[in-house]
């Protein structure tokens, strides 16, 4: 099976494909235009892909246009509607796809919230036909790693080493990638609150949730969430005031955890 992963951050690819490639072959993009490009290319080579899974929001193209084009390209290569390629747009919004016809008249699309695990990753592509992979004979090996995993503030560890396997190493990974991606961000959003820039706003706050739920990083997702969602109906300042502390505070909580477990991980 060949399958496309399109999504503009690096956890969110990095634990998809560990999530998906005992089941084939894959291949990552970072925004919906690459994903197009991508499936442009393996189609005219007679080699689509089986399954695409794909963030909704994202630079360059979100995943409503993506999939418009690539049901373009398949139109166009005269592909029957019930035999498409398989494509599961994921997203942390409640209205995953923005244009809701999609849905109702493709058989071959579905949403999945975000964070995304595997168990219920794994159950949708078996209910849609897809054949599992064999059981991997390391997990429990994985699993004895994490004993010693220590406890960061604002981390829920056992959830977080639970979306990787009890991968230890892959959710070190992982927390350092989410460290030395979003540090940056914190004076990218404070620069873009004082310019009131909205679209930059969401999108930073956007993609920090994304990324915070896939390591169950709970209460910077869940002040991410409350934040993006005050900024997307424009309520009052004063009612975003008390949102954007707990945010900050929530980022440094976590961020200076991450700090000491990279410190602490380099150093080893």
């Amino acid at each position: 099976m060949r399958i496309l992963i399109a999504d503009d951050e690096s956890n969110n690819r990095i634990l998809m494909h560990k999530y998906l490639q005992s089941w084939g072959q894959c291949d990552l993009v970072q925004d919906g235009s690459e994903a197009v490009e991508a499936f442009q290319i393996a189609t005219d080579e007679g080699s689509p892909y089986d399954l695409i899974c794909m963030d909704q929001f994202m630079d360059e193209m979100n995943g409503d246009e993506a999939l418009k084009a690539i049901r373009t390209i398949e139109n166009q290569w005269g592909i029957d509607p019930n035999f498409r390629t398989f494509v599961i747009i994921i997203s942390g919004d409640s209205t995953p796809i923005q244009d809701t016809s999609l849905l109702e008249s493709d058989a071959c699309l579905l949403t999945l919230p975000k964070p995304i695990t595997q168990t219920q990753l794994y159950a949708t592509l078996q209910k849609n036909g897809f054949f599992p992979p064999e059981e991997s004979s390391t997990s429990s090996m994985l699993l004895s790693t994490a004993q010693n995993f220590p406890q960061i503030p604002g981390l829920d560890r056992d959830s977080g080493l639970d979306r990787v396997m009890g991968n230890a190493p892959l959710y070190l990974e992982l927390l350092g990638n989410f460290l030395h991606t979003h540090e940056a961000d914190m004076a990218s959003l404070q620069t873009a609150l004082d310019a009131d820039s909205r679209d930059i706003i969401l999108r930073i706050l956007h993609k920090i949730k994304g990324s915070s739920g896939n390591i169950s990083a709970n209460r910077v997702h869940f002040a991410a969430k409350a934040l993006e969602d005050a900024f997307r109906r424009d309520i009052p300042l004063a009612q975003r005031t008390p949102l954007l502390a707990e945010f900050f505070a929530a980022m440094n909580e976590l961020l200076t955890g991450l700090r000491l477990l990279d410190t602490h991980a380099n150093r080893d």
